[in-house]
């Protein structure tokens, strides 16, 4: 791809990172260089956005502060087995910032809030990072039964309808996103 496509390459080593303060979880991702972490737009877009290739693997992703200045991007075990690439191997991954407000909508998702007003209305108000996080849940369903059920219980916490008892579980289970304590 031409540097008008990716106009940000680098080459990095992946690595192993630990996420978490009490129990760490290890995983593999690419660090920024710094001279890039000083040219994007990270005060403003701080889980900055972006898409491109890893090992000319498509991908999208968002690089996040590990707290001390550094910036990483995870690098999923599917996008390493396609690329053929693993811990240690160095790559090379170019990419352009994204959209930093585009959410990729499943299509069952979709079609419940344009045929709900108030839902849809609730869902605009929301911050893309939910609305991503929501559509995330309705497009990892391993079944139609299970993405109905989800879009359900969206359709039901975001409008703050009264839950019916066969969603009380799938709405429960939305309260981290949205603050809230179960209970």
């Amino acid at each position: 791809m031409s540097t008008e496509w990716y106009p940000h390459i680098f080459d990095a080593v992946l690595e192993r990172h630990g996420i978490g303060r009490t129990r760490q979880i290890f995983y593999t991702v690419l660090f920024l260089p710094a001279e890039l972490v000083a040219e994007l737009p990270f005060a403003q877009h701080p889980q900055l956005r972006v898409e491109g290739e890893i090992a000319e693997v498509p991908m999208s992703g968002a690089f996040v502060s590990t707290g001390d200045g550094r910036r990483y991007i995870m690098v999923s075990p599917d996008l390493q087995r396609k690329a053929g690439v693993a811990f240690g191997d160095q790559v090379t991954m170019r990419f352009r910032v994204s959209d930093q407000g585009a959410v990729d909508v499943p299509a069952a998702l979709a079609s419940a809030l344009t045929r709900d007003s108030a839902a849809l209305e609730a869902w605009e108000a929301l911050t893309s990072g939910r609305r991503r996080a929501l559509a995330h849940l309705v497009g990892n369903a391993r079944s139609e039964r299970t993405r109905a059920r989800r879009v359900a219980a969206i359709l039901v916490t975001i409008t703050g309808r009264p839950v019916p008892p066969e969603l009380a579980v799938d709405v429960g289970r939305l309260a981290y996103l949205f603050g809230r304590r179960q209970g």
